[in-house]
This record gives C-alpha cells, structure tokens and sequence, in this order.
C-alpha cells in the first residue's frame, strides 16, 4: 500500500468528472477555464504513486520533482506535458520522452485517466498505448491500465509557478515560472546556436560524397549536441530543416551526453530583403534563455570538441577575477579562427570516441584558415544592446569582422575583455566545395558593406587584433589568458571590390 501523499486541489476531483465527459465537452470545459471550479491548464508535478520517481527531464524520469505544464488543447481531449517552453512529452516506437518540438503533433497529445485513489495514467493518443516506467526510462507501450505506471499530482515547489498560467505565457507570472523552473535545474552556462541553410531533402543526395549538404548538417547537429554543458539550438522557419532536427532529437533521445536540440522559427527579418539579421537572432536566442551565461554564434559547417567549454570556462574565470580592477567592464568576447578539413564522407559521431577521432584525427590533417575568416563567436550576454546594433544581414560579408573590431574596442576603452581563442578552441570547417567568395557576390553582402561602412568601420576586425589569447600552459596542464601588443589599427578597409572580382572569375585569394 502506498503512502498517503498531501491533498490535491480540486483538480483532481475535476480531473474525475472530466474522465466521465464525451471529448466533445472537454472542449467547452477547457475554453471556461482558468478558474476554480472549472478544469484548467496549470504547472504540476507528477510523481509516480508506489515509487521514487518524478516524470520530467530530457530522458523521461528523475528523482526529484520536476515541474511540468500541463495543458489542454482545444477539442481534442488531451493534454500536452512540457519541462521547458518547447520540450514536450512525446510519444514514439513505443518510448516516451521529453524532446524539443516546433509544434504539437499526436505524438505529444496525452488522455488522462483517474483511477481509484486519485492515481493518474497516461495513455498516448498516437497509438493508445499507456505511459509506464520500465527499468528507470519511460515506454509507452502496453495496451493494459494494470500495466501503466501510476501518477500523482503535487503543486510545484517553485513559487512563482503557484499563480502562473499556462494559457498566458507572455505574462509576467509565466515568465517567471518557467525562468525559475530553469534556474533550479540549472541552466546550461552556454547557448550555441546558428542557421541551417534550407535543405533540399531529408536524406544524402550521395552517401560518398563529402560535401553532400544533408551529411555535413547532420553530422553538425549531432557534434552540437553532444557537447558538454551546451544547449544547441537553430534558428530556421524551414518545415524540412525542422524535421530534419526532430528526427536527430528523437534518434538519440536518451543517450548518454546528447542534448536535445532546441528550435526556434521566429526572428527579425531585414524589411527590404526579407532576410534574418544577426541583432534579430542574439535576441531571439536571449529572448528564449535569459539565464543563459554565455551565447554563442556558429556557422553550421563547424565542429568543436570539449575544448570549446573549457577555453570559454577559463575567459570567464579571467574576466571574474580582474573585475574587480576593472568595474567599468561589462562582458567578455571570444573569437578564432577555424582549421578546413576534408571531413570523410563516413565520418560519424556516433559512439563515445568521436573526440579523440576529432583531436587527432581530423584536426591534424585541416589547414588552418586566415584571421580575417571568424565563423564564431563568444558573448557575454550582456556585453552589447542587440537592439541598437545595425541590421547585418545573415550570410552577408563583414559582420564578423565589424562585430570583433566593436569588441577590440570596447576593450581598449576598459568595457569588455576581447581574447582570440584559436590556440586552445578546436573549430574544424568541414569544407563544403563552395566557393568561398560566393557570398560576395549577393546583394546582402553589398547591404552589410554599406553598414559597416557607416558604423564606424572595422579598424580592428582581426582575431589577432584581440589584446588576450587563450594558451595551453604545459607545465601545469591548465589555460591561461595571456595578454600581447595590440596591433596598430587597419586604416586602408580591405578591397572588396577585388573580393568580388575573384569571386565572379573564380581567382583564389592573395
């Protein structure tokens, strides 16, 4: 016999008497809410009835409380379970997981039943099987109520979530729940996003060919995921891109290390050309992780190892330190360069040995690229006012270069410490077969010139502008952030002009 667990509020008892209801009047039910006497959406807890186990977390189950969203959709009779605004519960080959979803599905849709003694089952409208624990993950595979794994229903600890709606997610009371559901399970320290070029389809064109578009995305989206304490996320309105992470997610949903992939398909568009901004994607991103400590933009093309998390520790440890020193700072600024490989067709990051494969493997046999050429970088978050910033537009020239002189500068005037990462952070390119200049060539990049030009240039646009680099220090097996002389200031901007040139007759760069 379980033990007694503490009264629930009179959802339960409305939860009952919406068991006995046709679907039909579900509906109607639901619209009424939010109030007292009727059945509403709200954040609970779920805790399995004759054990030790809470539902939540990316792989399903954990042992300690978890506070959950849970909502009624409309005429449809069931519920959806979140752990995060955009992680919902799902359904799928007969496992149970929670999983990043840009939208609502049947595999995210849950009947709840009430059995005796205020017990709560789930049963999956997908395929009408029942939620049930089997050895600590979640299934959804048995046809049996005898079977299905008990819940009960607590209130959330978090105090903000006590007055929160579920219905109203812009208000400030649901902001707040959900950043204290985030804050107690911790917040992954660093967000790494970026853009996937839209796909053509969801599967190789050719299997052998390494710069096949589908086998450099998904081996990208599976390297991001797999970093430590990293929370990747895309930015795409594209329904094929879309799928195309969903299915990552749900393939290796579960497994040791890989974070679900966040999406999010709203963001800024430049007015004239109806193209995202980069202001418009930091945004959006802080917008989705307000706690996040760092953010980081990436080209989609790059790989990293567990030294991205280590050189970025090691920056903010710096910046932590001298703070004091130096109140007037108000973040810090990564950036490097990136070494082009040749990455084999059948290069996989499956299994645990990816990094070392990685390190020395492709690492050794890549070139590495000019200062000029950042294809990342690292902010604090609150090291620029993203809304002030111009316009650049994504995949246009310069911005990379613009951004890092802004940051050089900042530094110089004692507000921001700018370090080049090159020496310690691993950023393999997996080289595509494009030309480089091809972006060059587009109007956008003509737009993000004339930007540049008119917000002041990019006199330090440089890695090696950077006043600090990152260094492995081999007698103590640890990194420090060393300082060097500042290069004198670029006063001539590069030819662009030649730029484009060599781009349209397909000259290689001098």
């Amino acid at each position: 016999m379980c033990s007694s667990v503490v009264k629930l509020r009179s959802f339960v008892a409305l939860l009952l008497l919406a068991a006995a209801l046709p679907l039909s009047l579900l509906s109607v039910v639901e619209r009424a809410a939010p109030s007292e006497d009727g059945l509403m959406s709200d954040f609970w807890q779920l805790q399995q009835k004759c054990g030790p186990r809470w539902l939540g977390g990316s792989h399903g189950a954990k042992n300690r409380g978890v506070t959950l969203a849970l909502q009624w959709t409309g005429d449809s009779g069931a519920v959806t379970l979140r752990s995060a605004p955009s992680s919902y519960l799902v359904c799928s080959g007969g496992r149970a997981f929670f999983v990043i979803r840009a939208a609502v599905t049947a595999s995210e849709l849950w009947r709840p039943r009430v059995l005796r003694g205020d017990a709560l089952v789930l049963e999956s409208r997908a395929n009408g099987r029942y939620l049930r624990l089997r050895g600590g993950a979640l299934s959804c595979d048995t046809d049996s109520v005898k079977d299905a794994t008990r819940w009960k229903l607590r209130a959330p600890k978090q105090r903000a979530c006590l007055s929160a709606s579920v219905l109203a997610e812009n208000q400030t009371s649901a902001v707040a729940c959900w950043s204290a559901i985030e804050r107690e399970r911790g917040a992954y320290p660093m967000i790494l996003f970026g853009t996937l070029k839209p796909l053509r389809r969801a599967a190789p064109s050719n299997a052998s060919d390494m710069f096949d578009p589908f086998i450099i995305a998904k081996r990208t989206l599976i390297n991001w995921a797999r970093l430590p304490r990293v929370q990747p996320v895309v930015l795409t309105d594209d329904a094929l891109s879309q799928n195309v992470i969903h299915s990552v997610n749900v393939e290796h949903a579960g497994q040791h290390g890989f974070t679900p992939i966040d999406i999010i398909g709203e963001f800024e568009l430049q007015q004239d050309y109806r193209l995202p901004t980069y202001r418009g994607l930091f945004r959006a991103v802080i917008g989705r992780y307000p706690l996040a400590e760092a953010i980081m933009y990436s080209n989609m093309d790059i790989l990293y190892t567990s030294s991205l998390a280590r050189t970025v520790d090691a920056v903010r440890s710096v910046y932590e330190g001298e703070r004091p020193k130096n109140p007037s700072r108000r973040g810090w600024f990564v950036v490097g360069r990136r070494i082009n490989v040749n990455v084999p067709a059948d290069w996989s990051m499956e299994g645990r040995v990816w990094e070392p494969r990685m390190e020395h493997g492709l690492k050794p046999s890549g070139d590495m690229f000019g200062p000029d050429a950042e294809d990342y970088f690292i902010v604090h978050p609150k090291l620029f006012n993203w809304g002030e910033l111009p316009p650049f537009i994504v995949g246009g020239i310069v911005f990379d270069n613009w951004l890092t002189s802004q940051a050089v500068r900042l530094h110089l005037a004692g507000q921001a410490l700018a370090v080049d990462a090159t020496r310690t952070l691993t950023a393999i390119h997996q080289n595509h077969g494009k030309d480089v200049f091809a972006s060059a060539l587009k109007p956008k990049s003509a737009f993000n010139l004339a930007l540049m030009k008119a917000n002041g240039g990019m006199p330090h646009r440089l890695t090696t502008s950077c006043p600090r680099y990152t260094r492995e220090e081999s007698l103590w097996r640890s990194m420090v952030v060393a300082r060097r002389k500042v290069p004198r200031p670029e006063k001539v901007l590069p030819n662009y002009a030649t730029t484009m040139a060599n781009a349209a007759t397909g000259a290689s760069p001098k």
